[in-house]
């Protein structure tokens, strides 16, 4: 066993002020984590979110945000997917 690789193919639509994320499951995965900043390589705050591959976020304020997601598994953690 080990960890995880990052997730790929991290992508994002915006529709309004809606934000949807995607991404491809690399395997071996427990868990995903979104992290996001407002500058690259950045992380303001991270949350877990379970095993979905695709996520949508209602009501972002305007601006740029930088998003990365790691999988998790029980021996550790990926490194971050592209922002």
């Amino acid at each position: 066993l080990r960890a995880p690789l990052a997730p790929t193919a991290a992508a994002a639509t915006v529709s309004g002020s809606n934000v949807t994320l995607s991404w491809t499951d690399p395997g071996d995965v427990a868990s995903f984590v979104l992290e996001f900043g407002v500058a690259p390589g950045q992380r303001l705050a991270s949350t877990p979110i379970g095993r979905p591959t695709a996520l949508t976020v209602q009501n972002v304020p305007p601006g740029v945000y930088y998003v990365r997601l790691r999988a998790t598994n029980e021996v550790g953690t990926s490194p971050a997917s592209n922002e």
